[in-house]
């Protein structure tokens, strides 16, 4: 039996779709296809049916499908152990990150990682699905993510901080429109919201876009000027001054051309508060390349941490 026909089969059966496969394997979905007919000749039987959403399995292929993810998860581990060399820091090592955290706040810390640890081959995906199957992973790598699984059976899972969003403008908007000092004052100014619609889990527009409804009944929130469905147009926006928005502070903390701001009354560090955690599967957890990232990161998440807490304490003084 062909093992690429059965990677495909598990692949495609884990993500539900083709496209999702095409991602991970870097294969066509024309030879993806190709490579499941020919598996289901092979094994005399449909393995998928399609749907409104992608494929989902036959009872042929749900019978299938437990053996062939065993095979493959020892395959993926064993890979790893016996060609990967464990005891020195160097050798490739792929972080997986959202696309936001990433480019605003990892990648800025890599020249310093790249110079104390020369000899490690860094690659960096966007990745923003929320479950990710880390059997489809091969070789070693780590996730930061915003979810902590449910299920860590075989996975590390290390907490690194939580952040809060605050408010902010562009200097020009605030010379020509005023800052805004009480809650009042904000049914005065353009608002830039988040399309919450855009978001891949469900949260309440209240703690998505505080200043639409600070001070204000459910159902009656204020007109938003401006919405963006992503942090790095929410940015852009703020800076082109569209308007006030809420951000995390990584975003802008360099920035000179935006400005934090302090609204009487009212602590919006508590809007959304957002956590990142650092997971890798445990069978990699003795492989040095993934303990001097740990640390690395680890110590960067705790200055995080400290500018969060510096920015709360000066919120509560002023309120």
């Amino acid at each position: 039996m062909d093992w690429d026909r059965l990677k495909t089969f598990y692949t495609v059966a884990s993500l539900g779709s083709l496209s999702a496969a095409e991602q991970i394997l870097h294969i066509t979905q024309s030879a993806l296809s190709r490579q499941i007919s020919q598996l289901e000749h092979e094994m005399k039987t449909k393995l998928f049916e399609r749907h409104a959403r992608g494929l989902k399995l036959t009872e042929a292929g749900k019978s299938l499908f437990p053996t062939v993810e065993q095979i493959y998860e020892e395959l993926v581990k064993m890979q790893a152990t016996l060609t990967e060399k464990q005891d020195k820091a160097e050798g490739n090592l792929t972080v997986i990150t959202p696309r936001s955290f990433g480019s605003f706040w990892l990648i800025p810390h890599l020249a310093e990682f790249r110079q104390r640890y020369p000899n490690i081959q860094l690659s960096l995906i966007s990745d923003e699905m929320i479950s990710l199957n880390h059997s489809l992973r091969e070789g070693v790598y780590v996730q930061i993510s915003s979810f902590k699984p449910s299920d860590l059976a075989e996975l590390e899972a290390y907490h690194l901080c939580e952040y809060s969003q605050y408010v902010f403008a562009g200097k020009d908007y605030l010379q020509r429109y005023g800052t805004p000092k009480s809650v009042a004052d904000i049914d005065h100014h353009s608002l830039i919201a988040f399309n919450h619609q855009a978001l891949l889990v469900s949260i309440d527009e209240r703690l998505l876009n505080p200043l639409l409804y600070v001070g204000r009944p459910h159902h009656k929130p204020r007109r938003h000027d401006f919405v963006v469905d992503d942090i790095h147009s929410k940015l852009v926006a703020t800076q082109s001054n569209l308007g006030l928005s809420t951000m995390p502070l990584y975003l802008v903390s360099n920035d000179q051309t935006v400005v934090h701001i302090h609204i009487d009354g009212v602590d919006f560090s508590q809007s959304i508060l957002t956590n990142k955690f650092l997971l890798y599967p445990d069978y990699l957890k003795d492989f040095e390349r993934i303990k001097v990232f740990k640390a690395f990161i680890e110590e960067k998440a705790q200055e995080l941490k400290a500018l969060e807490a510096k920015s709360r304490t000066n919120s509560i003084m002023l309120n």
